[in-house]
């Protein structure tokens, strides 16, 4: 009986004819396996690049890219609503957002921001911070948002720790306090809203430059924000998060806003809280990059936050313990919580009553309310909760916070808890 074997390992009844077949049989192997191997390899790194044949490869999308689609798909869908004084608001379709933050890319590049440079951002929330921050990621940039409150000394530590090459600066209360902590040889951008200052305005710089053209790509593993703590135990320390967290962050988190409100409900959310801060980031704007059918509201100061509100009629809510306490204060303020309760529990009149308080408030549309810790009172939540409106509470937010699968906001822990909540409730 004749059988073959490989090299090295003996062979029964070999003959010469036999050997010369199986090693050329196995060279010819050896060489198709080298070249497969190798061109799997370019393959491979092709796909990296976006790129094969000169023909765009799909890969997995940023929030960059998820702007992109907006500003075809969504061209004259309006996104940003940013009061402007005097009861007036000017509105942003996607295609004027992208224009704008094209623009800026452009402008960026020129004072020689490159790939992987940090670009911060110190203002209160406004549209033109959304607009900056895509013109930081297409000049291939990574944003550095800076606390509005912060101290000179903060800003300046900031600035140098995160070697900040550019700097945005917008709607700020203590601009006089704030200014010495910026060095004099930072290129600096001046938002619409900004302090008078002698750098260029937005407006201006918009119109001199023209658009950024393509669409320059973003890889997932590329740094895309860094946040930091806002310095209250000591110095602020920095979080790096790429592109493929945040945007796994925020594709989860608009999901589950999706699958709560319906998917036929308008998604309204007003962002008051610092940008900073990684809750807003997430919650709000992030989510916006994802969902581009969101209508995303500014307030214009804390003295017309209640008008604001109004206007903006949110179906989604996010807020802090404070504020909450702060919406328990005024209902209470002008109703004792013994009649307010007794009055809520009346059938009819109870449901009645409730909307009418919803609808002072301005949340008469939300469908869920969500707060960064739980609320220190429970009779603040037992409040909400009577007048129609849950709140989802989501302790534990930090800059690290959504660094990775396990602390993502709507993980598999999360996931669980509302499967055995909805099981209750069929009970």
């Amino acid at each position: 009986m004749r059988y073959l074997a490989w090299p090295n390992r003996a062979v029964a009844d070999p003959s010469a004819s036999s050997c010369r077949r199986f090693q050329a049989t196995k060279a010819v192997l050896h060489h198709f396996a080298t070249f497969f191997g190798e061109l799997f390899a370019e393959f491979y790194r092709m796909i990296a690049v976006h790129t094969v044949f000169g023909f765009a490869m799909p890969t997995l999308p940023t929030l960059l890219d998820f702007a992109y689609q907006h500003e075809q798909r969504l061209a004259q869908r309006i996104w940003l609503s940013q009061p402007i004084g005097n009861g007036e608001v000017r509105e942003y379709t996607w295609v004027e957002t992208m224009d704008q933050a094209r623009r800026m890319a452009t402008y960026l590049q020129s004072v020689g921001v490159q790939r992987g440079d940090r670009v911060a951002i110190l203002s209160k929330n406004c549209a033109e911070f959304a607009i900056a921050e895509l013109a930081i990621w297409i000049a291939g940039g990574v944003t550095v948002a800076i606390f509005p409150t912060e101290t000179a000394k903060t800003v300046r530590y900031v600035l140098q720790h995160s070697e900040a090459r550019a700097l945005f600066v917008g709607k700020l209360d203590d601009w006089s306090g704030q200014c010495t902590g910026v060095q004099a040889a930072l290129p600096c951008i001046a938002f619409s809203l900004a302090p008078k200052c002698e750098y260029p305005r937005w407006d201006a710089l918009l119109a001199k430059h023209a658009p950024l053209t393509g669409q320059p790509l973003r890889g997932a593993d590329d740094m895309a924000m860094l946040i930091y703590t806002s310095g209250s135990t000591g110095q602020p320390k920095g979080v790096l998060h790429s592109f493929a967290t945040v945007t796994e962050v925020a594709e989860r988190i608009a999901e589950v806003v999706q699958e709560t409100i319906g998917a036929n409900t308008p998604l309204r959310m007003l962002s008051y809280l610092p940008l900073a801060h990684v809750v807003e980031r997430a919650w709000v704007l992030s989510a916006a990059y994802a969902n581009g059918k969101t209508h995303l509201y500014f307030s214009e100061s804390l003295e017309t936050f209640l008008t604001d509100l109004r206007r903006a009629r949110p179906t989604v809510f996010v807020s802090v313990p404070r504020l909450w306490l702060k919406f328990q204060h005024g209902v209470l303020a002008k109703m004792p919580a013994k009649k307010l309760n007794f009055l809520i529990k009346i059938p009819l009149l109870g449901r009645y009553f409730a909307r009418k308080v919803l609808i002072s408030l301005g949340l008469d549309c939300v469908k869920l309310a969500g707060s960064g810790s739980a609320i220190a009172s429970a009779s603040a939540s037992s409040v909400s909760a009577s007048v129609g409106s849950s709140v989802l509470v989501r302790p534990g937010f930090s800059p690290a916070a959504h660094a990775g699968r396990g602390r993502s906001p709507c993980g598999r822990r999360d996931r669980r808890r509302r499967r055995r909540r909805s099981r209750r409730r069929g009970r």
